[in-house]
């Protein structure tokens, strides 16, 4: 900036224009400054605001991830106790069942070798009867046509 110069020094209206317009320049600065000072203050507050809650979020998420493994770990081992619970009664399922299997099949031996010794028994009763009755002698038969025509005359 110039100003023109006069006797006793600078014009004077120039001058005090110019610093009228400095001092509304410097006016609307101290407004921008204060409202930035504002906008400054209020998002430090948020800022603030935010990392508590950020804190607090991290707090719980760390419970919950520890309550989650936790968790997980009792599942896992009550999961393994029932696993070996279950193998362990069909272990004795299974071993009952092979102890009746072999039950069974030694009675159904047992009954296999005494139908087995009563076929061969009757076979021999069979064997007496059949030759009993081929001993047995049948007495003549008279002739039943004669004793008709006696009986009728």
């Amino acid at each position: 900036m110039q100003f023109d110069t006069m006797n006793k020094g600078y014009n004077r209206f120039q001058v005090d224009d110019a610093l009228s317009k400095a001092q509304e320049e410097i006016d609307e600065l101290k407004k921008k400054l204060d409202a930035y000072k504002k906008q400054s203050e209020e998002d430090q507050k948020c800022i603030q605001k935010y990392k508590v809650k950020y804190e607090q979020l991290s707090r719980d998420l760390e419970i919950k991830e520890q309550a989650a493994k936790d968790m997980t770990r009792i599942a896992l081992s009550e999961a393994n106790s029932i696993v070996n619970s279950a193998n362990n009664n069909a272990d004795m399922i299974i071993k009952e069942a092979l102890l009746n299997a072999r039950t069974i099949l030694i009675k159904i031996s047992k009954l296999g070798i005494e139908a087995n010794e009563i076929k061969v028994n009757l076979n021999e009763q069979l064997a007496l009867l059949s030759d009993t009755i081929d001993g047995f002698d049948i007495p003549p038969i008279p002739n039943v046509e004669l004793i008709e025509k006696k009986y009728k005359d």
